[in-house]
C-alpha cells in the first residue's frame, strides 16, 4: 500500500504539496502499527515492561501537540475563515458566488469558458466548457506544442460562443506569466473578450472578498493584485 502509494504521486512528474494527501492515509496506518507493535514487544520484556504504556503515551502527546498547534482552525475559526486562513487568496471561495450567478443567468445548456485553473466553476455553475483547456499551466510553461495549444484554445472559444467567460487574474491560477512568451498569449485573450464580451462581474479578492456586478462592475478598478472578472457575450446585432 505504501508503494502504491508512492508509485500514486508519480504520473505527470509532479509533485505538488497537496499530491502527497495519497500517502497520508497509509501512514496513519503505519503509525498505529508502529504503536501497538512497540507496546507489545515492551510487555512481552521483563526488564521493559513497565515501560509498555510509553509508545501511546508519545503517540497523545504528539496528537495533542498537532491540535493545539491548529487549536485556532479547529474550536475558534468559522469554516470560511479556516479556508480563507489555508488557502489565501486562491479562488476556491469566490468560484462558488460566480458559479451561482452564471447558473442563475444562463440557460442549461449554455457554455461558459474560465480562463483560469479553476474547473470548479464548471461543476457548481453546472454548465459545460466552450474550451477542452481547462487548466492554464501548459498554456504558460514553454514547450514544443504550447503554440499549437494556444491558437486551438482561442479557436475553440471563437467557435463555441461561450455565453459567460470567467477570467481569473490569480498567480496561482496561471504560475509565472511575466515572460514576452505568456504576455503576447494574455494579449490576444483580452482583445478576445474586449471585442465579444462585456465586462458583468468582478470580484476583489482581498481579507473580505468585495463583489460587484452589473453595472457597478463596468468600470470597477481593483485595488487589489488578485481579482476574478465575469464577462458576458455581447448581444448579436439585429439582421436588416
Amino acid at each position: 500500500m505504501l508503494l502504491c502509494s508512492l508509485l500514486a504521486l508519480c504520473p505527470g512528474a509532479y509533485f505538488r504539496m497537496h499530491y502527497y494527501i495519497l500517502i497520508l492515509p497509509v501512514c496513519g496506518l503505519l503509525a498505529g502499527v508502529a504503536v501497538s507493535a512497540a507496546s507489545e514487544k515492551l510487555a512481552a520484556s521483563i526488564r521493559l515492561r513497565s515501560w509498555r504504556t510509553a509508545p501511546l503515551a508519545i503517540f497523545a502527546v504528539c496528537l495533542a501537540a498537532g491540535v493545539w498547534r491548529q487549536r485556532q482552525e479547529y474550536f475558534s475559526l468559522a469554516p470560511v475563515d479556516v479556508f480563507r486562513a489555508t488557502y489565501g487568496d486562491n479562488a476556491f471561495l469566490p468560484a462558488l458566488r460566480i458559479a451561482d450567478y452564471i447558473r442563475e443567468n444562463s440557460p442549461d445548456e449554455a457554455r461558459i469558458a474560465v480562463l483560469g485553473s479553476e474547473p470548479e466553476i464548471y461543476f457548481y455553475a453546472h454548465r459545460h466548457s466552450a474550451t477542452s483547456y481547462i487548466y492554464m499551466y501548459s498554456l504558460i510553461v514553454r514547450h514544443k506544442y504550447t503554440a499549437r495549444m494556444r491558437e486551438e484554445m482561442v479557436r475553440q472559444l471563437d467557435t463555441n460562443r461561450a455565453e459567460y467567460v470567467v477570467y481569473v487574474d490569480v498567480l496561482d491560477s496561471w504560475g509565472d506569466h511575466s515572460g514576452p512568451q505568456p504576455a503576447a498569449f494574455l494579449a490576444q485573450l483580452h482583445a478576445f473578450l474586449i471585442r465579444q464580451y462585456e465586462m458583468v462581474g468582478v470580484v476583489e479578492i482581498a481579507a473580505r472578498d468585495r463583489y460587484l456586478w452589473s453595472a457597478e462592475a463596468r468600470d470597477y478598478q481593483p485595488s487589489g493584485a488578485a481579482a476574478i472578472y465575469v464577462f458576458k457575450r455581447k448581444a448579436e446585432p439585429l439582421a436588416r
